[in-house]
C-alpha cells in the first residue's frame, strides 16, 4: 500500500549547518495498518511526514502510494489521497469561514463533488450534520459557526473529519493531540481510533506520549537519528511497558532516550 525505498533528505545543504534529518529509511505499510512513531526531538518524525504528503521533496529515494510514484508529486496533487493534522487545531482549518464552508472545501478538494462556486446545498448540510453528529460534540448544530468560535477539541475533532470525510489511502497524523486539554485529548484520541477502524484507513501517528503509542494501533516505530531503530508489531505492543521501550532505545542507540517530552508523556 505504501513504500519507502532510501528516503534521505538534508537541510541547510552546502553550509556549515548541514544535517542530514532522514537517512536511508525504508519501510512498507500493508493497507489498513495503524503505526504510531516515537523519537526524540529532531530524529526525523515530522520530516517524514512533510516527505510523505509532500510538502519536501526528497534528495533521494522513492515513495510509492498503492504502487504508483509520488516521490516528485506536488503536495497539492497528493492531498487527494493522503490526509494530515497537525498539533496546531487551526492549521488545515479557514478560522473565518464557517463549519460547513470548511467542510465543503476539504470535501471538494478530496473528491471534486463541489464547483468552487456553487452553493452549499440543503443535501449537503444535511451530510455534513450527520457526520458532525457523530463525533457527539454537538458540532451539527454549529454548521454556521466561525470555525475560531470552536474550542480546541471541537476545532481538532472537526479537522479530523474534514481530513477523512471522504476516507483518504493514507493519514497522517503530527503530534495531532498534543496542545489539547486531558480531556479533549482522550475524545480526540478515541474518535481517531474510531474513524480509521470504521474506514479501513491506513495511518501513520506520531506521538510524544509512549504508552499511548503501545495502546494505539498494530504497529510502533521508534526513530532516532533519521532512521526507524526498531519496530514492534502488534503482539510485542501488548506485552511491553514504556519501561521496556527505554531499554529496547538503548539496546538499539547505545544511549538514554533523552527527551524529557516523552520521558513525562
Amino acid at each position: 500500500m505504501l513504500k519507502c525505498e532510501g528516503l534521505k533528505i538534508s537541510f541547510d545543504k552546502g553550509t556549515a549547518h548541514e544535517k542530514t534529518v532522514l537517512q536511508d529509511l525504508s519501510f512498507e505499510l500493508q493497507e489498513g495498518d495503524f503505526v504510531t512513531v516515537i523519537g526524540e526531538n529532531g530524529s526525523g518524525k515530522s520530516t517524514l511526514l512533510n516527505c510523505l504528503s509532500g510538502t519536501y521533496l526528497t534528495d533521494s529515494g522513492k515513495i510509492l502510494l498503492d504502487n504508483e510514484d509520488v516521490t516528485l508529486l506536488p503536495e497539492y496533487k497528493r492531498a487527494r489521497k493522503i490526509g494530515r493534522l497537525f498539533q496546531d487545531p487551526l492549521r488545515g482549518t479557514a478560522p473565518h469561514l464557517t463549519v460547513a464552508e470548511n467542510l465543503a472545501l476539504a470535501y471538494l478538494r478530496a473528491a471534486g463533488h463541489f464547483h468552487p462556486f456553487s452553493r452549499i446545498s440543503a443535501k449537503d448540510r444535511q451530510f455534513f450534520a450527520e457526520r458532525l453528529k457523530a463525533l457527539d460534540m454537538g458540532l451539527e448544530t454549529r454548521l454556521d459557526d466561525k470555525v475560531g468560535q470552536l474550542s480546541g477539541g471541537q476545532r481538532q475533532a472537526m479537522t479530523l473529519l474534514m481530513a477523512t470525510l471522504v476516507p483518504p489511502k493514507l493519514l497522517l497524523l503530527d503530534e495531532h493531540t498534543a496542545a489539547l486539554d486531558p480531556q479533549a485529548e482522550e475524545k480526540v484520541s478515541d474518535l481517531t481510533r474510531k474513524i480509521v477502524e470504521e474506514h479501513h484507513i491506513t495511518c501513520l501517528m506520531v506521538t510524544h506520549d509512549m504508552q499511548r503509542a503501545l495502546d494505539t494501533g498494530n504497529r510502533t516505530f521508534m526513530m532516532a537519528g533519521g532512521k526507524i531503530i526498531f519496530e514492534l508489531n502488534e503482539e510485542e505492543k501488548k506485552t511491553l511497558s514504556v519501561q521496556d521501550l527505554l531499554v529496547r532505545f538503548r539496546e538499539a542507540s547505545g544511549r538514554n532516550l533523552a527527551s524529557d517530552r516523552i520521558l513525562l508523556g
